[in-house]
């Protein structure tokens, strides 16, 4: 099931892009995906890299990862 959430963009032959962006209420990582228009990869590179600018989910880890480093 690893490929369960890409396979539409691969299958239709467009760009896609998934990137952390936070934590739920359990602290379990959320992702987002962004799907453009095909040959617009540009875009997505674009708008993931001014996410990752204005944002600091990509340098956390799960509250649960920290708890079991600190054992």
């Amino acid at each position: 099931l690893n490929d369960i959430f890409t396979g539409a963009a691969n299958l239709a032959g467009v760009p896609a892009i998934s990137f952390p962006c936070g934590f739920d209420q359990n602290g379990l990582p959320i992702g987002a995906q962004l799907i453009a228009a095909p040959f617009a990869e540009a875009t997505l590179l674009s708008v993931t890299k001014k996410w990752q600018q204005d944002t600091s989910h990509h340098l956390k880890t799960p509250p649960m990862c920290q708890a079991e480093t600190a054992k």
